[in-house]
């Protein structure tokens, strides 16, 4: 089938980013009337809000630092650039791959990829990256989860039918 590359949408990141300071401005100044207000409850539900989408903020920009390719299909397998804990530049061969599927967590659309042998595959991982693997294994999102919501020209569930298909190309050559 070639090679396919799959950008990602400058516009969705920068929107992300944007709205990751909104929500950061807004736990400020739910932080600051708490702290005001004498509230502890109040102080508490700002920081965290403010706190986890700095956090988001961050991954935004580092998304929107990290070049402009969200994913490469190869005949081999594929490499996926979508995420602070993508895989970037190793290639997930499609013989390590057992299934793939379209899965939406919180709106968002992601491609799941099920893995043969995750530890064996994923070793390379850094260790904040091997942590958000397993948080979304616990949220039943385990393998690789491709954020196909910043894809250009593709929904979730057509980049999911792209995947299959190279997976499926992949499984008739090998039989």
């Amino acid at each position: 089938m070639g090679e396919t590359i799959i950008k990602k949408s400058n516009k969705k990141v920068i929107m992300l980013t944007l709205l990751a300071v909104v929500f950061i401005v807004v736990g400020g100044i739910i932080m600051y009337k708490g702290i005001n207000d004498g509230s502890i409850l109040l102080t508490v539900i700002g920081g965290i809000c403010g706190g986890v989408f700095i956090g988001f903020l961050i991954g935004a920009l580092k998304m929107s630092r990290s070049g402009d390719t969200l994913l490469i299909l190869n005949d081999k397998g594929f490499y996926d650039y979508s995420s602070l804990i993508a895989t970037k530049d190793q290639l997930i061969e499609w013989s390590e791959v057992r299934d793939i599927q379209y899965a939406e967590m919180s709106g968002q659309q992601f491609v799941n990829v099920q893995l043969k042998h995750p530890e064996e595959t994923l070793r390379h991982q850094s260790d904040f990256a091997k942590k958000m693997a397993k948080a979304n294994e616990n949220l039943g999102f385990s393998g690789i989860n491709v954020n196909a919501g910043i894809a250009v020209g593709y929904d979730g569930t057509e980049l999911t039918n792209l995947m299959n298909d190279y997976f499926k190309q992949y499984e008739k050559k090998d039989v």
